[in-house]
């Protein structure tokens, strides 16, 4: 029988109800953009009457660029009310409060489901048993995106322990074998690279480029196994809901 001194204390109100004041930031806009561009949007239904929900929208900037292209059905899932109220003040305001197992548990069906961070923040046993709700929650082909902090990394682990309400760490690697298990297929793992939006950025772009392409390659010719060219800071990986098995005749 486990020990119940040793299960981990849930995470102090005050540290999610004053989180954008004392621990995050205004984020920038026109990074968010690129990278929804980039990496979110091209995965998203093509459809502009398409449902989207994101779990643990922050700041909604990545709800902002969905809005943005005009997807009717947006709606987001975030624990803090200052980030809840930030997201009211630049107009989108489809927002919530609730717990994520009460939205996917409802009969409401998606086409997309963003996740952005949210893993992070649960301990092992919830992070498996919350993608686990997400097939039967999206509609026929639909997808998932995850946004997580590269454990096999040492900027992802940094970014990992900056953060009192983090709990668990992926690599691309462990964040394949979480969606894979419950149903997901054709997960794909993508690099959050730096943005370019001038010479000094396309300057770091380069560098950055260069040095992640050393550290994969000597990280492969140690262990030789696939996820090694993933090695951002942070990463996004995409899959989807299989289709229906049909019935044999």
């Amino acid at each position: 029988m486990r020990d119940q001194s040793l299960v981990e204390p849930e995470v102090p109100a005050n540290l999610n109800a004053r989180y954008l004041t004392r621990h995050s930031s205004l984020l920038s806009g026109r990074d968010a953009q690129l990278r929804y561009r980039r990496c979110v949007g091209p995965e998203l239904p093509p459809r502009r009457g398409s449902s989207i929900l994101e779990l643990g929208c922050g700041q909604v900037l990545m709800l902002v660029q969905v809005s943005a292209d005009r997807y009717q059905v947006v709606l987001g899932v975030e624990i803090s009310p200052e980030e809840v109220a930030m997201s009211h003040q630049l107009g989108i305001r489809d927002v919530e409060l609730p717990s994520i197992n009460e939205v996917l548990s409802t009969s409401r069906k998606w086409d997309s489901t963003l996740e952005s961070d949210v893993l992070a923040h649960l301990n092992k046993v919830d992070a498996m048993s919350t993608p686990s709700q997400i097939p039967d929650s999206l509609r026929r082909c639909g997808s998932l995106a995850i946004r997580v902090s590269n454990a096999a990394t040492k900027a992802g682990l940094s970014t990992q322990s900056s953060d009192l309400i983090h709990q668990t760490a992926f690599s691309p690697r462990s964040v394949n074998q979480a969606v894979s298990a419950v149903g997901f297929v054709n997960p794909v793992c993508t690099n959050l690279r730096p943005s370019v939006v001038g010479w000094r950025s396309t300057v770091c772009a380069v560098a950055w480029h260069i040095v992640s392409s050393l550290s994969a390659w000597i990280q492969s010719l140690e262990g030789g196994r696939s996820g090694w060219d993933i090695s951002s800071r942070n990463f996004i990986l995409v899959a989807r809901k299989p289709l229906p098995k049909m019935a044999k005749r």
